[in-house]
Parts: structure tokens; sequence; C-alpha cells
């Protein structure tokens, strides 16, 4: 009985020093997929998109598909139709499109509220100096229910690339 409580009180004061000491914080081992995705999504949340674009050959298939309408003008603008409205109309700043110039994806306004959100963490890559790593990632954009036809026309998310840097109590967003 008495080596049951000293193995007890061992294994207690074990665990202890391990909690304390911060073995526990994921935060502070290595930079794995799931802890960039933690990390990312919190960075995402406090962020909200401003524009969405049109992807390729979307202003074209919106045009056909009755949901944008060519406007008068050089270059051509675009609004959306009653159709379109519909899709958008709590999301959009104003119904106005920005032009197709030679080199410029089409795209317009939103208000806050449409933010991203991590779908893949691509791959993780040592960066150019120690405790620094950099991290490929795909997102998706967070539409209201009744948007989400619009993205046969336009950009549902995107991939990008972020830098981490791991501090003394762990691995942070740095840009």
């Amino acid at each position: 009985m008495k080596k049951f409580i000293k193995a007890t009180l061992l294994f207690t004061l074990i665990i202890s020093i391990l909690a304390s000491s911060g073995c526990g914080d994921k935060r502070k081992g290595e930079l794995t997929r799931e802890l960039a995705t933690e990390i990312l999504n919190q960075h995402l949340a406090a962020q909200s998109l401003s524009e969405l674009e049109f992807s390729d050959g979307g202003i074209e298939r919106a045009e056909q598909d009755g949901i944008i309408q060519k406007q008068d003008g050089y270059p051509p603008n675009y609004c959306f139709t009653n159709m379109g409205l519909k899709m958008v109309d709590t999301v959009i700043r104003q119904n106005y499109i920005l032009g197709k110039w030679v080199n410029e994806v089409p795209r317009f306004g939103i208000n806050p509220g449409i933010s991203e959100q991590v779908s893949e963490v691509n791959g993780i890559a040592e960066g150019p100096t120690p405790n620094i790593k950099v991290v490929e990632y795909v997102t998706n954009f967070q539409f209201p229910p009744k948007m989400k036809p619009m993205t046969r026309y336009i950009f549902s998310g995107r991939k990008k690339t972020s830098v981490f840097q791991k501090y003394d109590d762990g691995w942070r967003f740095a840009q």
C-alpha cells in the first residue's frame, strides 16, 4: 500500500512539473498543419473581405445567365439585374461592378461580413532564418446561403502564403 501511495505521489508530481513547464502547450512544439490552420483561422476571423472578384469567364457566364448586364461606356461596366440582386442584395455596397480593363479582373465592392476560413494547408517550409516557417494554404469564403449560386461566377476562395514566427510562448502569425 505504501508503494502505491508513493507511486501515485510521484506520478502526480511528474504530471504537475510537465504541465507547468509547458510541455502540454501545442503552440510551443513543432508547427503542424493543424496548428497552422488554427492560428490562421483566428487571424482570418478578425478580417473581412471588401471586394469579390469574378473568376475566369465568370463575367461572361453571369451576363449570359442574366445575373448582370453591361452598361454603356468604356471600359464596359456592369450592374446586377433583378435576378442577380436577389443573390447579392444584402452583400453588395452598391449595384456597380468595376469594369474589365485589359489586365484587370472585374470585381464588386461588398459590405463587411464575408470572411474566409482555411480549407487546407498545402505545405509548411523552412523560412530564411531559424524559427521562421512559410505556410501555403487555401481558403474558402464564408458566403450567406442565398449567395452560394454566385460561386459559379466569382472566386469562392484563394491560395495564400503566410509567414509564422516562433516566440518563447509559441508560434504566431507574422505576415
